[in-house]
């Protein structure tokens, strides 16, 4: 059913290497093996601290179009999905996929502001499972939690929106109509991590502007 108008994550050990050498008395090769191994020391730690500093720049990105945010509460999924509906544009397709009650409605909401849409307006639908909500653009909000198959997707025309919309589209439980979302869709996995946390990774390989969203978010939740 389609409704319009919407409802409701030692190279060397330390030992003591400072005496002289027996047979070599003081200041013998012991002591220049202390100082080189002091150096290697030096330079292991170096490369250690460059790579964190590599991967703090990188934020929590884990392969090529793919950024991980941390939720530690329910308001911060809300503000991941509001910050990626800013960047959305019509014709987007975004799928949403994740256990029951990991915050796909609400990550849902968020976007909806983003595009000038009420957040209590964009609920989880009982009975209607295409709605439709207009904003500064309009989008399309389908839960399709409660079809067997893609061909029932095919038969309220789910495809057909997908395919050709000028709204921003975004699927609940996009895995079970897998087969028709379009190739350059927006993956969005919301994993439960604790009672209220939350990772929510965003795959866009093709719209690799959206990574910019990870130096965004931190931005503002520094800690993570």
């Amino acid at each position: 059913m389609i409704s319009r108008g919407g409802r409701d994550g030692d190279a060397f050990a330390d030992r003591d290497i400072r005496g002289d050498c027996p047979s070599m008395g003081a200041g013998g090769p012991c002591r220049a093996a202390y100082g080189a191994r002091r150096n290697l020391r030096r330079v292991e730690s170096q490369r250690t601290d460059a790579g964190r500093e590599r991967s703090g720049a990188e934020g929590s990105r884990e392969s090529e179009g793919v950024c991980v945010f941390p939720s530690n509460a329910p308001d911060d999924t809300f503000a991941i999905g509001r910050m990626l509906g800013e960047a959305l544009r019509p014709g987007d397709v975004v799928a949403l996929t994740g256990d029951l009650g990991a915050g796909k409605t609400l990550f849902c909401k968020g976007i909806g502001e983003a595009l000038g849409i009420l957040p209590e307006r964009i609920a989880s639908p009982t009975y209607t499972m295409i709605t439709e909500h207009e904003g500064r653009v309009r989008l399309v909000h389908a839960d399709v939690y409660r079809l067997d198959s893609v061909r029932e997707a095919e038969e309220i025309g789910l495809h057909e929106i997908l395919a050709g919309s000028d709204a921003v589209c975004v699927v609940e439980w996009a895995e079970k109509v897998a087969e028709i979302l379009p190739t350059n869709c927006i993956r969005v996995t919301l994993s439960i991590s604790g009672e209220d946390r939350r990772s929510v990774a965003v795959s866009a390989p093709d719209r690799p502007e959206l990574l910019d969203l990870q130096a965004r978010y931190q931005r503002f939740h520094p800690g993570g």
